[in-house]
């Protein structure tokens, strides 16, 4: 490995936490720049300007920090020791099935031990630790270069300690112990590849934190209801061509759904406002509806319906995008009330909350609909279309509380 890579990373790290502002703009610029970085592609010349450019950025637009040293420990500790623990195994830059659970387990610990010695507490280090460390891994999945995985971690341990200390530091453990146990598992079975299974977990992780058990109860029913809608009729899909995610679900999949259940959650643990923290549980609710919606009612209605177009109600082949049946409407009402029914028993929203976030489940899965036949293809792909619902799905269950 060369030796100047980790010394980029680290100096990545430190600027990100000495200059940063209380908006943690420098963070986010950096990650846009290094969007598409790999290894592959960049040879030392282009990383040092990579690196110089974010300099810059962060010294023009960040003036000083309010963010604690420990947490810039904990996220550079929790990627070294990670990259230490896995490197041995082939030499190889990123990730892989076998490798993940070390680099977690390994990279996390290891950051919430350095946060713990750093002054932190013990369970908000071990927040931070496995907070970094799943970003990382996620990261690193992608094939990610080594400086810009340090700026992601940084992020990721950021945002650990916005959360802070949910439960007690073993019971924070045990929670990550299962979730990378369930993503290696899905991983494993073929229903996600490793990049998605680990933004599952890290998905999964935040979740469970931030929200607790009720909210990962809510997450577990879309993902059980998004995994047995797609095994219906997987032959008769894949001799239409039709079948999706043969290899299993990967990142961009995981990340359009779950991105604002991920932001709603945080929010709703790190905001003292009451009034906020009602309306993020009802945003969350209405994303995994829209998600949980359009899924099924896609996957179903492929094989067991005769779809017209949403805007035009043209008969059109099974599978065009933006086409809806019967059938599949059926499914859709199905889907919103299970999740909305289950947010109720599972104490994360009151009943309307349930009934909002069901409603909102089947607005959003309309407007992907309404996307699919209209800008999918031409200037959004399927993901950008599935992270419209769900947005359009949390926004419409929040305004709910907000308006």
């Amino acid at each position: 490995m060369n030796s100047r890579i980790p010394a980029v990373a680290v100096l990545v790290a430190c600027l990100v936490f000495l200059f940063g502002s209380e908006s943690y703009t420098a963070s986010f610029i950096l990650l846009a720049l290094g969007a598409t970085e790999t290894d592959a592609g960049y040879d030392d010349r282009h990383r040092v300007a990579a690196v110089t450019v974010a300099v810059v950025a962060v010294l023009a637009v960040t003036a000083v920090s309010d963010i604690s040293d420990a947490v810039a420990v904990s996220a550079v500790t929790a990627v070294a020791v990670g990259e230490a623990v896995t490197y041995p195994s082939g030499g190889k830059r990123s990730v892989d099935s076998f490798t993940a659970p070390f680099y977690i387990l390994g990279g996390g610990g290891a950051g919430a031990v350095a946060g713990f010695a750093a002054g932190m507490d013990a369970a908000v280090g071990v927040t931070v630790g496995f907070f970094a460390a799943l970003t990382t891994v996620t990261a690193r999945s992608l094939g990610t270069s080594l400086w810009l995985t340090v700026v992601v971690a940084s992020v990721g341990a950021w945002a650990g300690s916005v959360v802070g200390a949910t439960a007690s530091a073993p019971v924070l453990v045990v929670a990550v112990v299962g979730v990378a146990g369930l993503a290696g598992g899905a991983n494993l079975a073929d229903l996600m590849t490793v990049s998605g299974a680990s933004a599952g977990a890290l998905l999964s992780y935040v979740v469970l934190v931030a929200g607790g058990v009720g909210w990962f109860v809510v997450l577990g029913t879309f993902v059980v209801t998004g995994a047995v809608t797609t095994a219906y009729g997987r032959d008769e899909k894949t001799e239409m061509g039709l079948a999706e995610h043969t290899e299993g679900r990967g990142f961009e999949n995981v990340a359009a759904n779950g991105v604002v259940a991920l932001t709603s959650a945080i929010v709703y643990a790190a905001e003292t406002d009451p009034t906020i923290e009602i309306a993020a549980g009802f945003a969350f609710v209405g994303c995994m509806a829209t998600a949980a919606a359009d899924t099924a009612s896609s996957e179903i209605g492929t094989v067991a319906g005769e779809p017209r177009l949403v805007t035009t109600l043209e008969r059109v082949p099974p599978g065009t995008d933006g086409g809806v049946s019967w059938q599949g409407e059926v499914v859709t009402v199905v889907a919103v009330a299970v999740v909305g029914a289950t947010a109720y028993l599972a104490g994360v929203v009151p009943v309307s909350g349930a009934v909002a976030g069901a409603f909102a489940g089947l607005v959003g899965a309309h407007v992907d609909s309404v996307l699919g036949a209209t800008v999918e293809g031409r200037y959004l792909g399927n993901s950008g279309v599935n992270l419209s619902a769900c947005t359009t799905g949390a926004l419409v269950a929040s305004s709910f509380v907000l308006f």
